[in-house]
């Protein structure tokens, strides 16, 4: 999402919104980011990282459960192509 706020220049205003509060930073910032005044460290990726649990276990579950929806959805088109 960034690249293309990146390369498009447009960003919703919730949006920066949240993306400043995950990098524990202003909107400000943001906005006047330059390539020679970082606004975020490596130490601030780390705590970020630290605030996302995550389960591998409900992870591998989504994945099922999307891997059975790509399946159903095909079954669907497959019934659609052959009206």
């Amino acid at each position: 999402m960034v690249s293309y706020i990146e390369k498009q220049g447009k960003v919703n205003h919730y949006t920066l919104k949240d993306i400043a509060n995950a990098l524990n930073t202003s909107i400000e910032a943001i906005e006047t980011y330059s390539n020679e005044n970082k606004i975020i460290s490596i130490n601030q990726i780390s705590e970020t990282r630290k605030l996302i649990p995550l389960d591998n276990n409900s992870l591998k579950r989504e994945i099922e459960l999307l891997k059975e929806l790509i399946e159903n959805q095909k079954k669907i088109i497959e019934l659609l192509e052959k009206r």
